[in-house]
Parts: structure tokens; C-alpha cells; sequence
């Protein structure tokens, strides 16, 4: 859950550039949610707020639904919902009652769309699967211009086949530190490698499947090379729903096209340290959501004086070790027609 979405916290990635792609900042207020969980008391702006925040003390990702039916009113009608003094605003957001777009002359379609989130009983909101399913946000994207990408050219296809074969091969904590520092990476950098992540993501939902991974790899890898790869993306995918973001795929090859340098291990090392400890524990790794295998897997390969923990000074040996453990001969491509394949 975002907790505090509302226009201020939307950005083009870019300056004066309106066709840009429009990012959501100000994770200040976040949560992870497990399914049903709900967040205990208020948090956010209150014109955006929703309903259950006010009524009952408590939020959940439905409740950002809420927030961007205000937000599509705005866009639509040039005017808030709700508005008045915060008692007035307070008021009319409990009852879920504010003016129909009917008078900003919107069409029906795109009304019902905000009438389905404005909903109080957020069990009855449009949930965010039916809010992509809309047929106003559906008709609408059919109305946009349809971008093009060209397929990778045979050497950058070979260039992230082979990465991500010795992706695969590094331990779980090498990855997990290389995760780290993708997402430390420069605006231009991480847009530098924006072609290759868009080219296996066909359809633009801004996540890559992992069956769209193992197409691409099918009949350029060996079977054991190709299950070798696929667990390690299956270990970035945390909430096992099948897909990953730009910034998984970005640390499968950071150092294929970055040159490393220690600044971005220290970064790395203190996004882990959200507490500024100095220390990665048992219990600060559960707090990041590491699985109960992971965190001990973890531990065992990070923590190199064995005193239970993993300080700044264990992950430069580990990343030295690892690295020169990592050496190996140049890989060699697999061929369909050397696999009996089409």
C-alpha cells in the first residue's frame, strides 16, 4: 500500500517532457501487505483519505483505490471531490457524497469507473485487476498511440543470455547485494538498459513474467542451464506471483555494463541496514521479508566470523571471495539446430 497517493506525488520521469513516462514518489508511508491485513489508524492527505482511514481507524490497499478515484476526478473534472473545511471534508468522505461528473460533461464510461472506487465499503471498491479491466481504462489505452520497440539485435540477445546463465550461478547473497545496488543506479543508467527490459515486456505492463523469460532462453540454453536460470529469477520474485520488475532485471547484468566500484557495495549494504546498526541480523533480514530459508541461507554465506551477524566488513570479503571464486571461461551458446530444436 502507498498510503499517500494523490497528484503532488506523481511526476513525469522527465522535465517538460508531457509523453514521459508518469512515476509515483513519496513511499514514505508504505506498507507490505499480507493478504487481508489491514494497516490500524489514519495516515495520508485528507482529501484523498478513504473512507475505513476515518471511519474505523484503519487502511489497506484497498484504500489506494480510493485515492485514485479522488485523483481521476481531479484529472477529469479540474475540481476535488471533496473539498470545505476538514469537519466538511471529513463529513462528505464518510458518506462517499460529492458532485457527478455528469456536470463536467465526462462520458459515462469514465464516470462509472469513478463512481466504482469512490465506493465507501471498500469491499465493494473496484479492486485494481477490475480497475485495469474497465472499459474506460481499456478503451482508452486502445486510443494511444502504439509505441514500437525493435527486437534485440543477436548480440545484446547473446549479451543478456549469457549473464543471466552466470547470474544464476552466483550465491543468494551476491544476488541479493547486486539487487541492492541496481536500485542505487543513476537515472541514465538504469534508462540506459530500458530497450532490453521493455523488449521482454511486449505488452507494457511494467513487470517481466517468467514465462516470457524462459520463451526467450528456450533453445539457446541447455535444460539444466535453463532450470538453473529460472530458479534464480524465481528467487527474485518475492511474492511468487510469476513476474519481477526493471530493477531485478537490472541486477542480473549491472556489472556487465557498469563498471563496480566498493561506493555501490556501501549503498547497497545500508538499504539492508534500514535500523543503521552496521549489522545484518536474523531479525532485520525477516523485517525485509527474506523468506525463513533465505535469511539462514543468508547468514550462512554473508556471515564470515561466524558471531551470527553480517557487518559492512563481511560483505567486502564475501564480494572479494565470491568474485574471484566467480572467474570462468567464456561461456559457449547453445544452438536449436545443436539441440534438435526448430
Amino acid at each position: 500500500m502507498h498510503g499517500d497517493l494523490k497528484l503532488e506525488n506523481l511526476i513525469y520521469a522527465k522535465k517538460d517532457s508531457p509523453d514521459e513516462c508518469v512515476k509515483v514518489t513519496d513511499f514514505g508511508l508504505s506498507k507490505f501487505f499480507a493478504f487481508g491485513q489491514k494497516l490500524k489508524g489514519a495516515a495520508g492527505t485528507l482529501p484523498y483519505l478513504a473512507p475505513e482511514a476515518l471511519l474505523f481507524h484503519e487502511m489497506g490497499p484497498e484504500s489506494d483505490l480510493w485515492s485514485l478515484g479522488v485523483i481521476a476526478y481531479i484529472l477529469l473534472s479540474g475540481s476535488m471531490p471533496f473539498s470545505g473545511t476538514d469537519a466538511k471534508l471529513v463529513s462528505a468522505i464518510r458518506a462517499g457524497r460529492y458532485k457527478s461528473l455528469a456536470r463536467a460533461r465526462v462520458s459515462t464510461t469514465a464516470q462509472d469507473f469513478v463512481n466504482k472506487l469512490l465506493v465507501v465499503d471498500s469491499q465493494k471498491r473496484l479492486t485494481v485487476q477490475q480497475a485495469l479491466d474497465h472499459p474506460w481504462i481499456v478503451e482508452t489505452v486502445k486510443e494511444l498511440p502504439q509505441q514500437t520497440f525493435r527486437p534485440l539485435p543477436p548480440d545484446l540477445h547473446e549479451h543478456l543470455t549469457k549473464a543471466l546463465i552466470r547470474y544464476s550461478r552466483q550465491p543468494l547473497f551476491r544476488r541479493i547485494m547486486k539487487l541492492e545496488m541496481a536500485w542505487c543506479l543513476s537515472p541514465s543508467q538504469r534508462q540506459s538498459m530500458l530497450d532490453m527490459f521493455l523488449y521482454l515486456d511486449p505488452t507494457h505492463e511494467g513487470t517481466i513474467r517468467l514465462h516470457r523469460i524462459e520463451q526467450e532462453l528456450q533453445g539457446h540454453l541447455s535444460s539444466e542451464e535453463l532450470a538453473q536460470v529460472m530458479k534464480a529469477f524465481a528467487d527474485l520474485d518475492a511474492d511468487n506471483d510469476g513476474e519481477f520488475g526493471y530493477t531485478s532485471l537490472l541486477s542480473t547484468v549491472i556489472f556487465t555494463r557498469f563498471q563496480f566500484h566498493e561506493s555501490f557495495l556501501l549503498k547497497a549494504f545500508r538499504r539492508l541496514d534500514e535500523e543503521g546498526t552496521g549489522y545484518l541480523t536474523r531479525e532485520s533480514l525477516k523485517k525485509l521479508h527474506f523468506r525463513d530459508d533465505q535469511v539462514e541461507e543468508i547468514l550462512r554465506q554473508g556471515d564470515l566470523d561466524g558471531d551470527g551477524r553480517i557487518s559492512f566488513e563481511d560483505v567486502q570479503d564475501f564480494w572479494k571471495a565470491t568474485t574471484s571464486s566467480m572467474q570462468m571461461p567464456e561461456l559457449k551458446m547453445m544452438h536449436p539446430e545443436r539441440m534438435g530444436g526448430s
